[in-house]
């Protein structure tokens, strides 16, 4: 809705600003007259349709960049921590698997909560049992 909002404002906007450029176009006596034309008006409107570009389409997408950056940076980060807890805990380091991976999230500056923790963990042993049926039944 935003954006159709300033697609159908950019024009208004630009002749708003133009206006005063073609109302001095058409006036040949005042233009002959002046040997410099005034192009304020001209570069005004250039400036607003540039903020229209920028609002419109620039913002967005820098917006939905960072938050899909910040999205796999927090993947990223628990599924090291599922990882590492379960190697700690087969190697009886850890006691508590999920203890340690809020502890260690919380030591990198993030806070997820257990939904997030046991769909990573799930997805885990879903690749886990997948991978060792492809070589149960590469060796069968």
């Amino acid at each position: 809705m935003k954006k159709i909002i300033a697609i159908a404002l950019t024009p208004i906007l630009i002749l708003t600003a133009a206006a005063p450029v073609l109302a001095a176009g058409t006036d040949m006596a005042a233009a002959q007259a002046q040997t410099m034309t005034d192009l304020t008006a001209l570069f005004d409107a250039a400036v607003v349709m540039l903020a229209a570009i920028i609002t419109t389409f620039v913002l967005p997408w820098i917006k939905k960049k960072s938050a899909n950056e910040t999205d796999t940076m927090i993947k990223f980060r628990i599924d090291t921590a599922v990882h590492a807890a379960e190697q700690y805990y087969n190697t009886g380091v850890i006691r508590d698997k999920k203890e340690f991976v809020i502890d260690y999230l919380e030591s990198k500056g993030l806070s997820v909560d257990d939904a997030q923790i046991e769909a990573t963990v799930n997805e885990y042993f879903g690749k886990l049992i997948e991978e060792i049926e492809a070589t149960d039944t590469g060796r069968g």
